[in-house]
This record gives C-alpha cells, structure tokens and sequence, in this order.
C-alpha cells in the first residue's frame, strides 16, 4: 500500500506543483495557486506542504498492505490538506479584520518550547521530518494556532446585540412563558420584559461557543473554488469544495447542538497542530 500512496502522492504533487527543477524545462507551466478561498489564492506550493503532512500523519495510522486502501488514503490526505487551508484563510482573514495577529516574539517563544522538548536540535529535526514538518512550516502552524486563540478570546467577549437577543426570542417561542397554579402555562411573556435574561444566555453561550459559531457560518459560506483540475479530481469534487464545508459546519452544528460540555475546537484535524508536532501536550 506505501509504494501506491507514495506514488499517487508524487502524481498528486508532480501536477500541483510541478516536476523537479530542471526537469521538463521549456513545458507550460503549472497553476501558480490551487483553489481560492473568498478570492484569496490558496499557492500549489502551500498545498504540496499540507499534502506531505496529511499523507504522513495519516499513513502512520492506516492500514498498510492494501492497494485500494492507499489510494483512499491519499484522496482523504488531499481533501484534508485542502480543507485545513481553507479554514486557515479563514482565521487568517477574520483576525486581520478584527486587527488581530500573533507576535515574532510569541512565535519564537512557542517554536523554542516545542524544540526544548527534545533532548537535541538533530533529534527535533528528525521528529519534524517523521511526520512531513519543516522548521518553517511548524513555525507557521504555530503562528495559526496563536492568532486562533486570539479570535477565540476576542469573539467570545464581544456582548450581544439586541438584534441577536430579539432573534433569540423569535427562535425559541416556547420559552419565556408564564407559569401559573398548578403548573398550568399562561401567555408568553413580553419580549421587554425577558431582555436582560436572553442578553445573559447569549453572554454565556458566546464565552462558551462563539468561537465555533463564527467557525461554523464561516465554512457554511465561504466561496470555494479549487482551480486545478487533477485536485479537484483526486477529491472527487467538480464543484470546488463544497462537500467538505457543508459536512465541517454540520459537524459543528451537531456539537453545538448536543448537550454537555462545549467541544474543544482543534484544527480541521482534529488535534493541535503543536502537539501533532511533538507528540506531546502543551
């Protein structure tokens, strides 16, 4: 099954990214960008990153002797590289809007961290090279994962507005009732008269939850278009990517929806990028 992934994976990046330097010099040159995510071009380079990272994180955990099983696994590397860059762009976006952005000092600080978990440099090298990693690429995710706590914090601070509380209202037509003798219920309670107390839910739920709602309507309406062909074949989309970010909000959607603690947010993954790194928690 590896020598399958590896070569569809080399296919995969040979067409996105192009052959070898020197290698079929005076031929048409490849797309500079695969997708774009609301305009914004997603690079071939950026992407044949992510590919080799999904491809080796997945591959450490997949079955290894069938042939269709590699091929099933590099399609599902393709679309979660190009899916966690999609919603990178998204974060990205969001915390320029917002005037948010993770520091030199905060990056070189969190990359010194993550290296002193190691006994040497060598060692921290080769870990990165295990799972598909360069120092540079680390350092970016890293970067990503700080500017995401920040958008979390700032979101889940912001207060509500009354539009949101009179909406709030409006959705839930069952609640705010009278309760009178003997359980009975009487007529629904003004939408004056419940402000405070619908302000106060939506406070919580935002500290709680606001994160992965801006998430959530994010995916759902984020304009998707993957601009290489042999991608978009590999994915099995001829629309773009609209699959996966209809099944990420809905997948929110039900976390949001469920009772219990609020889900953890992690990357498109599903586990921080910093301790896929390491192998180790923060």
């Amino acid at each position: 099954m590896r020598v399958v992934t590896v070569m569809l994976c080399t296919v995969i990046l040979w067409m996105v990214s192009g052959p070898p330097a020197g290698a079929g010099e005076g031929e048409e040159q490849q797309p500079a960008s695969v997708a774009t995510v609301n305009g914004t071009p997603v690079s071939a380079d950026r992407f044949a990153e992510a590919l080799r990272y999904e491809l080796a994180r997945l591959r450490a955990f997949g079955p290894r002797e069938d042939p269709a099983a590699g091929v099933a696994l590099t399609t599902r590397a393709a679309s979660q590289a190009l899916l966690a860059l999609v919603q990178e762009e998204l974060i990205r976006a969001e915390g320029q809007r917002r005037g948010l952005r993770a520091s030199a000092f905060e990056v070189a600080a969190r990359l010194a961290r993550e290296e002193q978990r190691y006994a040497s440099e060598p060692e921290f090298e080769d870990a990165l090279l295990r799972q598909g990693l360069s120092r540079e690429a680390l350092a970016r995710s890293l970067e990503l994962r700080l500017l995401e706590q920040k958008l979390k914090r700032d979101i889940g601070t912001e207060e509500p507005t009354e539009a949101e509380a009179q909406a709030y209202y409006e959705q839930h037509p069952t609640e705010f009732v009278e309760t009178l003798a003997g359980g009975r219920k009487g007529r629904r309670l003004p939408f004056a008269e419940v402000t405070d107390s619908i302000m106060r839910r939506l406070r919580a739920r935002r500290r709680e939850f606001g994160y992965l709602d801006w998430l959530r309507q994010a995916l759902a309406t984020a304009e998707v278009a993957v601009s290489t062909p042999e991608v978009r074949a590999v994915i099995g989309s001829d629309v773009g990517l609209s699959w996966p970010m209809e099944a990420t909000a809905a997948s929110l959607s039900k976390g949001l929806d469920d009772a219990g603690a609020a889900p953890e947010m992690r990357d498109a993954q599903g586990v921080d990028e910093s301790k896929k790194a390491t192998g180790r928690g923060q």
